[in-house]
């Protein structure tokens, strides 16, 4: 069995020989031009064959860095994606929380909207509300109806013992009217604000007057307790 043939061991076996074959003929005058030209030819081949070996290791150590660089593109690349992701549910979150009011995915600006209605057939007064309210609002509007009943009748058959009652029903009124003026972010069925308003400023006209009889203040008291039922019944569909 013959062993596969090596061409470079035989170009390098051959420049062997002929260089000492070259030095043998060193002591003479001229050596041979063909021995010159052949040991020429095979020198080259030797750096031939040693210039494609270094160009495919070249080629092999760019190819083993192709193949890291490759993979920490991709590792980086997933990298970048999770930060954009955590970026985009920071940015939605920020977003949630900035804004008014977002509730079943929609959402609700509250915007100033002005009401005016008559007390006690005096004058009218513009109050500026905001057009959406929570139920909360409400509540204490209805609690604003009671005890501004509360204190009229207490004004107008107070002693001068009471008067300090009188200024702390005045107090509790200018705080629960700041606390019901506050924007809210849900909004209740349409016209419960104007018609809890409508209730006020009629209960207002009910309250009896300083020269009312007897008959007058009955026919007031009636009528706020009408005035009452309906703002149970109103403060319950809410």
């Amino acid at each position: 069995m013959k062993r596969p043939h090596d061409p470079s061991v035989n170009i390098e076996q051959e420049l062997q020989d002929l260089s000492e074959l070259q030095q043998q003929h060193a002591d003479e005058e001229e050596v041979p031009a063909e021995l010159k030209q052949r040991v020429r030819v095979l020198k080259n081949r030797l750096s031939a064959k040693k210039s494609r070996e270094q160009a495919r290791e070249y080629v092999k150590n760019l190819e083993a860095k192709l193949a890291v660089v490759s993979t920490e593109s991709q590792i980086l690349a997933h990298r970048l994606a999770t930060l954009e992701a955590e970026n985009a549910q920071l940015r939605a979150s920020r977003t949630f929380h900035d804004c008014p009011s977002m509730e079943a995915g929609r959402f609700h600006m509250p915007f100033p909207a002005s009401l005016s209605f008559e007390v006690g057939g005096e004058k009218k007064r513009t109050i500026n509300e905001p057009a959406v309210l929570s139920q909360t609002s409400l509540q204490l509007d209805a609690l604003l109806l009671l005890l501004s009943t509360a204190w009229a009748s207490l004004l107008h058959g107070s002693s001068p013992s009471q008067r300090p009652l009188v200024l702390m029903a005045a107090w509790a009124l200018s705080c629960i009217r700041c606390w019901a003026s506050i924007p809210a972010m849900t909004a209740p069925p349409s016209g419960s604000r104007q018609s809890l308003l409508k209730l006020v400023a009629q209960a207002w006209r009910c309250l009896p007057g300083r020269r009312s009889t007897k008959g007058t203040r009955w026919r007031g008291m009636q009528r706020r307790r009408q005035l009452l039922f309906r703002l149970r019944m109103l403060l319950s569909k809410i």
